[in-house]
């Protein structure tokens, strides 16, 4: 799968033309194949921190027609306009300052205070 580094794009954009080998691809399917590499043609946009992506993909592939199980092929032409965010993490980790006063440990998936685990309740009604 081509990977682009988002440093490398430039404010006028990156235009990309690329095959990729459907093999590498996860597209197992029953009864389909693709008989040549799938095309990509796309401008990549960096815009503050979101990266606009807007092109077309094209691929044949090789169908089976679930009446008389004959091939036929068929043609995509994907138009494509979306739009990425960068990954940032969904919490600061490490000591961070407490809302209440004094330091804690922010563990990721932990609720309540830090250094102390509480179980989880199985009946919303009980008491803990």
């Amino acid at each position: 799968m081509t990977r682009v580094p988002i440093a490398e794009i430039p404010e006028e954009g990156l235009p990309l033309s690329y095959s990729e080998d459907p093999a590498e691809l996860d597209l197992a399917v029953s009864g389909v194949r693709f008989p040549q590499p799938i095309a990509v043609d796309l401008v990549l946009v960096k815009a503050a921190q979101l990266i606009s992506a807007t092109g077309r993909i094209k691929a044949s592939v090789m169908c089976e027609c679930v009446r008389c199980l004959s091939p036929f092929l068929v043609q995509l032409d994907i138009p494509v306009a979306t739009q990425f965010v960068p990954a940032q993490p969904l919490l600061p980790q490490g000591n961070i300052e407490c809302p209440r006063g004094g330091r804690g440990l922010l563990l990721p998936g932990r609720r309540g205070r830090p250094g102390r685990s509480r179980p989880a309740r199985s009946d919303p009604g009980s008491p803990l």
